[in-house]
């Protein structure tokens, strides 16, 4: 059987994309009969669903029924599913990321630093920039992630995603970040997309401090920490709008390219990494198994 079809997700599913344990996680179902299926392959790497019951007339009859859906009526299914999908990950986004990326000792801290740069016409500006290269790079998938490919293992690695860890999990999660990226940079959802750059910057900034404190850190990585506190600690635009020149003005040479930047461009690089990292972390799987109406799944059991 070319395709599967999520109970979880409420998606249909191709069986090249998936695991075996995938079939119980996702709780992958026949999408005519809704029979539990699971995932087969051949030696000579041919993918494809299968019923759990022994039935041939079943088989076939559900067979015959899913080539006759079409890659565009599958595909329109899973946009609409999406998008609601969407809807809910936006009612919770800025709880989420108050609550995901902040402990108790920290967060009164955050809320300051918020709260300062928030107000900043100067700031505004930098992150208008930041928002048109993201623009720029939105199409290509891969460069979006190759952002942070050193750092992807060690979030699924974490105890936030210790229910959700296989490949499949983590292609659905990289999949939800990329949604979402998408839709904050749409013009009508500019507020939250510079609420989420507002809180990269608190990371970033968190974690330079950190590292020049321990006295693991680049000489350009003791310059931009300067810089910013100084940027903090001045309400005056017009101070600030110097100091953002002054980055500009500062060359050094990048520790990933090797070649020759300045700190302004390297702020905008590293806002968009925690950035990227920030909605990678968002744990989308959990927040649908929490809303999911538990009369539409079935027992675990079922996939056995």
């Amino acid at each position: 059987m070319k395709l599967g079809y999520s109970l979880f997700l409420k998606e249909y599913v191709k069986p090249s994309v998936i695991d075996y344990e995938d079939c119980r996680i996702f709780q992958i179902v026949c999408p005519i009969c809704k029979e539990p299926v699971y995932k087969v392959t051949r030696e000579i790497v041919i993918h494809y669903f299968s019923h759990y019951k022994k039935d041939e007339t079943l088989n076939e009859q559900c067979e015959l029924r899913v080539n006759q859906i079409s890659q565009r009526s599958s595909e329109n299914l899973n946009i609409e599913s999406r998008n609601q999908k969407l809807s809910l990950f936006l009612q919770v986004f800025r709880d989420i990321i108050w609550k995901n990326e902040y402990t108790q000792n920290t967060l009164q801290w955050s809320r300051k630093i918020y709260y300062n740069i928030s107000k900043s016409s100067i700031f505004m500006d930098f992150k208008r920039y930041i928002k048109n290269h993201h623009q720029n790079i939105i199409g290509d998938r891969n460069e979006i992630f190759d952002y942070i490919k050193e750092s992807i293992e060690n979030i699924f690695d974490s105890d936030s995603f210790k229910e959700f860890k296989s490949k499949y999990s983590i292609y659905i999660q990289k999949d939800y970040s990329y949604l979402f990226l998408q839709h904050l940079l749409a013009g009508h959802a500019k507020e939250n997309y510079y609420f989420l750059l507002n809180h990269a910057f608190i990371l970033y900034f968190d974690s330079l401090n950190k590292k020049v404190k321990a006295g693991n850190y680049l000489e350009w990585e003791n310059s931009l920490l300067s810089y910013l506190l100084r940027f903090m600690r001045t309400q005056n635009e017009q101070k600030r709008k110097k100091i953002m020149v002054q980055l500009g003005e500062y060359e050094m040479v990048s520790p990933y390219t090797n070649d020759r930047i300045d700190l302004f461009v390297m702020l905008g690089s590293q806002l968009n990494y925690y950035s990227f990292f920030i909605l990678l972390r968002i744990p989308y799987l959990d927040i649908l198994k929490n809303k999911l109406d538990k009369k539409d799944l079935r027992s675990a059991k079922d996939w056995s």
